[in-house]
């Protein structure tokens, strides 16, 4: 559910994004090879080869706040974050990852994603989401 308070966050992420992003890394967002869900294709993925990249979590930390709690891959059941934005794998069985908040937005399917890449890239001054 896009609630005002993740709209919000999602505001904030993004202008600190274009901020701190590489003219490069920006205008690697395509809509058309877009994939909410997949670490290669994702905002963050696009931008960076890979959304767990170290150069993708020196973003998420200088650019979101860790919106959603933690999931257990295994069971699905969530906690509180881990280590911010860092993946952790306790135990050596499950993998954990927290989300920001984009990464929340562009996974719900009232999402206007196609506004997000454009206001990334510079091709809307204003984004409207």
């Amino acid at each position: 559910m896009i609630t005002k308070e993740l709209k919000d966050l999602v505001r904030d992420e993004a202008a600190k994004l274009k901020a701190n992003a590489t003219g490069e890394e920006l205008n690697r967002l395509n809509l058309d090879t877009f994939w909410a869900m997949h670490s290669e294709r994702c905002i963050y993925g696009q931008m960076t080869g890979f959304c767990r990249s170290k150069r993708a979590i020196k973003l998420l930390s200088q650019c979101a706040v860790s919106f959603s709690g933690c999931v257990d891959e295994d069971t699905w059941a969530t906690t509180p974050p881990v280590n911010g934005f860092v993946p952790v794998k306790p135990y050596h069985v499950y993998e954990i990852a927290a989300f920001s908040p984009i990464e929340v937005y562009i996974a719900q399917p009232q999402a206007k994603n196609e506004n997000l890449i454009a206001y990334l890239k510079g091709e809307k001054e204003r984004l409207v989401i």
